[in-house]
């Protein structure tokens, strides 16, 4: 899946051939498949290019009942059920939440966020859908020594797909650090940021130097701390322009 900048002109209506980066929509709601399935597609109908569902928040996941809520959307999603020590909500074992990882990752379309530690303890379980999967490691204290983020980063990418490293920000140095990441990496292979307000700069900055995605909210929650809405980050977009 190609999740590089889109083009204005890709969009029915415009002739403008700017650039403007992929926006990605996070829900993190609890409710029944049918709330989550309808906040996905007023998410997209608003504009999101990607949604991002956190299945973690669900009481149980039935990636069957999944698959036909979501029929329609499968391009349009990112699907993580996140640990509990990486920031998730999953309240059942390590082996059921792979099983659920598994299940997702042999259904074709949507793009399944995996944590890097749980990729290398079951790499051949995901290792034939692994252009489609984002492979995610989460600092949520500090912002680590480029030395070891950038480790991160080539442990993640030996595993194809994605990599994505997200830090806290302390200091807006931090900003700095987290940034400097992409002169490793090609274009669209790396999505890297810092949480926190702090760090907001790296949300905005980072798809000017490669990330093909960036990550808002949509209504009146941000999912993490320092996420800007989708609306505010439509704003700061048409107000910069990534070139033409």
């Amino acid at each position: 899946m190609n999740l590089w900048l889109k083009s204005e002109s890709d969009e029915p209506g415009l002739a403008s051939s700017k650039k403007q980066p992929r926006i990605c929509v996070s829900i993190a709601v609890r409710g029944s498949l049918a709330l989550i399935t309808r906040k996905a597609q007023e998410a997209i109908d608003y504009g999101a290019d990607m949604v991002e569902i956190r299945l973690d928040y669900l009481d149980r996941v039935n990636v069957p009942l999944l698959r036909r809520y979501l029929t329609g959307l499968e391009n349009r999603l990112i699907l993580t059920c996140r640990k509990r020590d990486e920031g998730g909500r999953f309240g059942g074992s390590e082996k059921e939440r792979v099983r659920i990882l598994t299940e997702i990752a042999e259904w074709d379309g949507p793009m399944l966020d995996i944590e890097l530690s749980t990729i290398q303890r079951n790499s051949t379980l995901f290792k034939s859908k692994s252009e489609n999967i984002i492979i995610s490691w989460h600092d949520f204290k500090r912002t680590p020594g480029r030395p070891i983020l950038l480790r991160k980063v080539e442990e993640a990418m030996q595993l194809g797909g994605i990599a994505k490293i997200v830090t806290t920000a302390r200091n807006v140095t931090d900003n700095a650090t987290i940034l400097s990441l992409y002169k490793a990496a090609h274009k669209g292979s790396l999505i890297a940021f810092c949480m926190g307000e702090k760090g907001m700069i790296s949300r905005i900055l980072s798809p000017m130097v490669g990330s093909p995605l960036a990550y808002t909210f949509f209504g009146s929650n941000p999912v993490v701390p320092g996420q800007f809405s989708l609306d505010e980050f439509r704003d700061l977009y048409g107000i910069m322009s990534l070139g033409t």
